[in-house]
């Protein structure tokens, strides 16, 4: 049986050609990919961060991550190396914790 990062990155990556940790990396920022708009949201935490010798940096992110009306609750670590650039290095946990049902009418003439 998958767990939950492995089928929500499977269908992300089918749905929307972009993988959950894309997404976190995204998420931790503060922002969603235009593609994913209506579908996708999150809000993130920065939990700690340790700066290292080299001038990176590894940053612990806690949130919610909201896909398709099913909630998940996250944690992850992104690396942020000297120049600037991000990754997210593990996804620790990501647990559904709720769910919505939405229906959308179209009332056409």
């Amino acid at each position: 049986m998958q767990d939950a990062s492995d089928a929500v990155n499977e269908y992300l990556t089918h749905a929307y050609g972009i993988g959950l940790e894309q997404v976190l990396e995204e998420v931790t920022q503060g922002v969603v990919s235009t593609r994913l708009v209506g579908r996708v949201a999150g809000r993130a935490e920065l939990a700690g961060a340790i700066r290292h010798p080299d001038g990176g940096i590894s940053e612990t992110h806690q949130g919610l991550l909201t896909v398709e009306g099913v909630d998940y609750r996250f944690r992850c670590s992104v690396f942020v190396d000297a120049g600037g650039e991000r990754f997210v290095a593990d996804v620790g946990e990501l647990v559904p914790v709720a769910w919505h049902a939405v229906m959308r009418m179209w009332l056409g003439r």
